[in-house]
Formats: structure tokens, sequence, C-alpha cells
């Protein structure tokens, strides 16, 4: 077959993941006739970004045509323009389309055919668009990284390796299966890897796991399983996929949640039985699997599924502003999914560029409230990206001027309000934020608003990509799926919750603390399992002196970021400063074994035992002994809340919690002096229930003078005791 591919040429990408890109071994497919084409050198015949696709087309050998042109995970490359129109069938490989739906939609209904590798991704592609999918497994190892001579399971160093990176945000559920291996840690030798420096040092911490664990959020096979197979480990997989290709329990184990402890302990206690699934596995994987032979087979799959059918590809007829339109989202989604890091095309500021550049088109030819709220995201994202001063100067306004000029003329957009108040904020015009984001609250809770589902993200902003990204591109498929009411409901919602986070960054910016929890309670409310308001509702509780609901904020959290050390050493501190010595041992343990087993980690085990060292009160009666961990918390409180009554002086429970921390400080003298002080400039204008609060507070230094006294005298009294010992000596 003449196979026209689109390939990566020289970038980075390739050494990363050797076996994952084809180009690395396609040199040696000679029975079919494969050439590839792109944007890096390297490639058969190289293209510019922006080049329409007849530039691909144009230069093929004189008389040679492709059977079909095969895209390898496009949605981390660059489609080039018009391949919805090629001469020849199109199809697809798509692995992360989960990412970003707006991007994998337009990929998805662009291609003749296209390949995942699980029936749940077939469901899920068919939803979002595509005509035709059909699911092919496509795991396999390459001969020249396969281990001819695997160690023994008995002599390898690591019962269980996982590889894997950790991100909450997009693989929330990798983290429960990462606190499960490092529950294990006391017992077995167990690393989680986060990154490795190359192919052979992931290939050679294969060859030295007794198990490795592997799991993929559909429940897929990922490749890791038949990588793990080559270096003769046993693959413990959580998923389904797995089970079409191996036999379970001599190929590989399946491994449950709830039954993974009891699970581990009988394999590890059996050195013989996990020898036998070792040479099985690694047999299998050498003789069946290879990487080349699965390409193979891949081609002689994909002209099967060709044969005899027409293009169902879209879009022939489609108009040219919303051809622009797409156009320009493409390019904006791929400069972050492909010129980051190790490059997978080399664009940089040209893809943003020429994604402002379509959607001017689109504007001139028909101007609408998407396309001018998209033009004006793409030329902020620019401006941050690239040329901050020359964005600060002019481009800042002109964004302005277009979002200005699309809620004049569509004031139901909420998109463009929602965007004017992000921009509003990232420049630091915090009351122009505070006041669009109002108005954005009260268009996203009206259900007559339009609430454009396509418009583009703001993927430049972490914040964003860590709050809404992925609860956005769920609920997108949950509305092209057909349940579009609750998609709506969900993503209304969604928004609301992000609202409300960012009045309460800003409320808390003007002093105005017990304001900013109040918002955040509101966003919980309507987001509750949002690891960003949980968090920073927690820090606040713990602040302000609510142990009850601080306590239950925390439990949440942790459930939700079960491997997050941040969150785990704030929980360890509010344990200690509530005396909580029980539940605060069962935390330092867990915590020591995730910076044992987490290789990312493994640095924070001196932050932790630092931390623990200065908890004193641990080891010695705190009445009587410096308490430097205790005294460091207090103090960071003490600041912290300062600074809020400086900005908002009138505030008097804002005064009360200074007051019963620096009780807390033994610092009643300057507890006295505050509440003079505040006497004096608002005691005339105080309302009925501030009254009341000042006659608490009152209340509360009296007794605070009496327990001070006391424990001045208490401490007196164990000097002098001291002291006379020594002059008995």
């Amino acid at each position: 077959m003449n196979i026209l591919f689109h390939g990566l040429g020289n970038s980075p990408v390739r050494s990363r993941v050797i076996a994952n890109h084809c180009e690395n071994f396609m040199g040696d497919i000679t029975d079919h006739d494969i050439l590839t084409f792109g944007y890096n050198d390297g490639v058969d015949i190289k293209i510019d970004i922006g080049d329409d696709c007849n530039e691909i087309f144009n230069k093929l050998p004189q008389g040679w045509v492709p059977d079909f042109c095969l895209f390898w995970e496009i949605d981390w490359n660059l489609l080039p323009e018009g391949m919805e129109h090629a001469p020849c069938p199109t199809v697809a490989l798509m692995s992360d389309w989960d990412y970003d739906i707006h991007l994998s939609k337009y990929y998805a209904e662009s291609f003749d055919l296209v390949l995942v590798i699980a029936d749940f991704e077939k469901e899920a592609l068919l939803s979002i668009g595509a005509k035709r999918v059909e699911v092919f497994d496509r795991a396999w190892a390459l001969r020249e990284f396969t281990n001819n001579s695997p160690k023994e399971i008995k002599d390898r160093e690591y019962d269980i390796v996982y590889t894997t990176f950790i991100n909450d945000s997009t693989h929330p559920d990798r983290s429960r299966w990462i606190l499960e291996l490092c529950e294990l840690s006391d017992k077995y030798n167990i690393l989680v890897e986060a990154h490795l420096p190359g192919y052979k040092d992931y290939m050679n911490l294969l060859d030295n796991a007794r198990l490795v664990f592997s799991h993929h959020r559909f429940g897929s096979m990922s490749g890791r399983v038949m990588e793990a197979g080559s270096q003769g480990a046993v693959v413990l997989d959580t998923g389904t996929s797995a089970s079409k290709m191996l036999e379970q329990g001599k190929d590989y184990v399946s491994v449950s949640i709830d039954r993974f402890s009891s699970q581990i302990e009988a394999l590890l206690k059996d050195n013989d039985a996990l020898q036998n699934i070792s040479g099985r596995i690694h047999k299998r994987v050498s003789e069946d699997f290879e990487a080349r032979d699965r390409f193979r087979t891949l081609l002689k799959f994909i002209r099967y599924h060709l044969k005899d059918e027409s293009s169902s590809r879209e879009f022939s007829d489609t108009r040219e502003v919303e051809k622009l339109t797409k156009r320009g989202m493409i390019y904006y989604y791929s400069y972050f999914r492909t010129s980051q890091g190790p490059f997978i095309v080399e664009g940089g500021k040209k893809l943003l560029l020429l994604s402002v550049s379509k959607f001017k088109e689109a504007m001139s030819l028909e101007p609408s409230a998407r396309v001018n709220t998209n033009l004006a995201i793409t030329k902020a994202t620019c401006g941050f990206l690239f040329n901050l001063k020359e964005f600060y100067d002019s481009g800042v306004d002109e964004c302005i001027r277009i979002l200005k000029e699309t809620i004049a003329t569509d004031p139901a957009y909420v998109m463009a309000y929602f965007n004017l108040a992000i921009l509003y904020l990232r420049v630091g015009r915090l009351s122009d934020a505070h006041a669009l984001l109002n108005a954005a609250l009260k268009l996203f809770q009206d259900k007559q608003s339009d609430l454009d589902l396509w418009c583009l993200h703001n993927v430049d902003y972490d914040l964003f990509n860590d709050y809404v990204r992925k609860g956005l591109n769920d609920n997108l498929v949950l509305y092209i799926s057909g349940d579009r009411d609750n998609a709506i409901n969900n993503i209304r919602n969604l928004y609301q919750a992000f609202v409300l986070y960012l009045k309460a960054i800003i409320e808390e910016k003007n002093g105005d603390v017990y304001t900013s929890l109040e918002s955040l309670l509101q966003s919980e409310r309507l987001s509750p399992d949002s690891r960003k308001t949980l968090g920073m509702i927690a820090q606040k509780l713990f602040l302000l002196g609510y142990k009850k609901e601080c306590i239950e904020i925390y439990e949440r959290l942790i459930e939700l970021m079960p491997v997050h050390v941040g969150i785990r050493t704030e929980f360890i501190k509010v344990l200690y400063m509530y005396g909580m010595d029980e539940k605060l041992h069962e935390e330092i343990q867990t915590l020591q074994k995730i910076v044992k087993t987490i290789a990312f980690y493994k640095d924070r085990k001196f932050e932790l035992r630092d931390l623990i060292n200065s908890f004193t009160g641990l080891t010695r009666n705190p009445v009587y002994s410096y308490d430097p961990g205790r005294e460091i918390i207090l103090n960071g409180w003490l600041s912290m809340l300062t600074t809020y009554h400086r900005k908002d002086p009138k505030n008097i429970n804002l005064l009360l919690r200074i007051i019963e921390v620096l009780h807390e400080l033994r610092r009643t003298d300057k507890a006295f002096e505050l509440v003079n002080d505040y006497n004096s400039k608002y005691g005339s204008n105080l309302n009925e229930d501030e009254l009341i609060v000042l006659s608490d507070i009152h209340d509360y230094l009296k007794k605070a003078a009496v327990e001070r006294n006391n424990f001045n005298a208490q401490k007196l009294i164990k000097i002098n005791d001291q002291l006379s010992n020594v002059h008995a000596l």
C-alpha cells in the first residue's frame, strides 16, 4: 500500500517515548511505501504552519497516489488546513481526546475513520461527531528494547513500580491508586516515579521491578503493559481492556481497589507463581506484540475498514465564516498541545498569530459575539505569553474594547462578561473585575442568558485549567451525547462556582476576609468537589478559628487529593494546633509513606522532619516549654490577620480573632492596646450587634488577664524550683 503519514520528523518528543512513535521503526516496514509529511525537518515532505493540504499533495512523487493518509495521535499534532477535503481517505488515531473537547470535536468530524483503543472511547468519539470509529488495541513493544535475558523475579530490586505523573486536576483517578501503593510501602519496596531521564532508564527500571502497576482513566490497556512484559515484569492492571488480548492470572494480574492489599500480599509471597507469569508474558510480548508486526497489522486493519466506503467527512459545504472560526480555534488550542516542553510542532507565537488572523477574517465576514470574544481571548493570550510590556501599553485596552463592544451588542452573551472580568483580574484592575464578576454571576444564574458552550477556553490561565477545564470537557461530552439539560445546568453551576472563587480572591486582597469566606462557601455549594475552593476554605477556617468546620473540610480535601503533600502538611498543623494527637500521629505516618514512596516528593522528607521536630508539644509540657511549631503558626496568623485589619480596621469580628491569637501568644498587653484604639476610633458609632461583640471582647480580655497572671505565677514557681536545684549542686 501507499501510505501518507503525518509525522513528527526530528521533534524531541520522538526520543521521549520511543515505542509510541512509529517513525522510530517505520523504515523497517519495507512491504509498504510510506511517505511522511509534517512541520519539522526529518520528514519526506515538509510543510509550513498555515499551509493548505494542497501543499502536501502537490509535492507527492509523480504517479504516487496514497491509499490513505494516516494521522498519528492527531490530538497532539496540528491538522493542516483543508484536510477535510483531502483527495484520499483519511484516518486519525486519537488518544487524549478528552483534554480539549472543542479541538477533538472538530478533528473527529474531519476524518473518514477514527481509531481508538477501547470500546468506551469509541462511543465517546461517535458522540462528539466522528462518523466512523473502530477499536484497535495498539499496545506493543520494540524488539531492540525487549530484554532477551530478563532478571529472575527474586533478584529484582523493587516489589512494585508505577511510572506516572501526578495531576489532581487532570487525572484525579490516579491519586487514590497511588495512595494504596504508598500505604504498602512499610511492607514492600515500592517506587512511584514521575519522570525518567530517558527511555533506556525507563526500561531498566521495569527490568528491576517484580510488579509493574498500570492504570488508564477509561479502563483501556496502557502501553505500559507490553513494555513491562518486554522486561519480564508482572503487570498489575486496573482496567478491563487487557483481557481482550491477554489471559488474566496467566499473562497479567487484574487488581481492584477494595482487594488491592490482600492481592499484593498473596502475589509477593509466591515467587514461583510470579516467575511463571513473568516468563509467559515475556514470551507473549516477544512473539505476538513486537511493534513492527503490530503496526503492519494496524495497516491491514485500516485497509479492511476503508474498503468500499465513501467519504463521511463533513464541512464540504460549511460556510466560510464557520471554517475560519474553527481554524482559529485549532491554531489556538494547538499552540498549547504542540509547542510546549519538548515541542511537537515548533510553532510558538506563529500559531497564536494565525489564530488571531482567522478570527479577524471571520469578523470581517460576519461579526458575532463568539468570534469577537474568541478574538479578544486569543489576543490577550498572545499578549500575556509574548511582548508583555507592549500588551500592557496598548493590547489590554484593545481587548477590553472588543469585549465591551460585544457586551453592548449582545448583552445576554455571558462569556463576554466572564472573559472581561478575567482580563481585568489578570491585569490588576480588581474593582472592575469584581463588578464584572457580579454581572457574569447574574447571567450564569439566568437560564435565558446565552451560555455559549463553544467559546474558547482561557487555556493559558492556569487557574482556569485547574478549576474549570476538566469539568467543562466532561459536561461537553455529556451535552453532545444527548443529556443537554443536565450538562447545561452543570456547566452553569461550574462557571458560577469559579466566578465566586475569583470574587473571593479579590475580596481577600481587599482585606475583607469574612466576605471572601462567604463567597467560597457559596462556591462550594455549587461545586462541592472543587479542590481549589475547598483548599481556600480550609485555610481560612483554620485562620479564623473554626475548628470543627476546618477539620471537616480538610478531611474532604484529602479524600479528593490523597497524595498532595502540601494539603496533608497543612492538616498536620491543624491537628497539632487542636491537640488531636492520635489523629496527628496517623497523618504523620501516612505522609512519611508518601514522601518515601513517590520519587518526586523525596526531598520533602527533610521539610517534614523539621516540621515534626518543631512540634515540641508532642514530647514536652507546652505550658512550661517553648513550642516553636506553635509559635510559627500563630505568628503567621497574626501577620495575615493584621494585614486584613489594616485594610478593614472597623471589622470587629476580625479584631476579636486577632485578640484570640494574641492571647495564644501570651501578648495580652497588645490586645488591650488594640481594643483601646478601636474603642476610641469607632466606639461611638457601633451598632447594637457590634456593642455586644465589644462587650464579649471585654469579658474575654478580663479572663485572659487572670489566666496570664496565673501562667506567669506558675512559671516563676517552676523557675524558682530549678534555680534552687542548681544552688543545691
